[in-house]
């Protein structure tokens, strides 16, 4: 077949995630107060395949925030002709491991989503 398995869209999105959270300071601040994002939803509409050696770019946006959680939105191109190729969307909650639930996120990380939220999603 050659082509790319659907669950690798997944890994793209998470890759985006974690530079998205790591480039805002969240990952690290966040493990170090005990707690972290779990991803609560998440799909891919694929529009186009990717064969294996084909590079592709992926871009992300946070589309939404709510009192938990947050909503990532996902464009992946396929860098030669520049084609859309998967859209996907994802919703974190913030979690607090040693309660074992789902929290408020804390003013300091929803600041830093709300000084990234757009509409548009934006290439990594």
């Amino acid at each position: 077949m050659g082509h790319v398995n659907n669950a690798v869209y997944f890994t793209y999105f998470e890759q985006a995630r974690i530079v998205l959270a790591d480039t805002l300071g969240l990952r690290r601040s966040l493990e170090q107060a005990g707690l972290g994002l779990i991803l609560a939803h998440a799909s891919c509409d694929y529009r186009a395949q990717v064969v294996f050696g084909d590079t592709v770019d992926i871009g992300v946006a946070v589309t939404a925030i709510g009192r938990s959680s947050f909503t990532g939105e996902y464009e992946i191109r396929r860098v030669k002709d520049d084609s859309v190729v998967a859209t996907g969307k994802s919703v974190q909650v913030v979690f607090d491991y040693t309660a074992g639930k789902t929290i408020v996120i804390p003013d300091v990380f929803r600041e830093k989503l709300e000084s990234i939220q757009t509409q548009t999603v934006v290439s990594s």
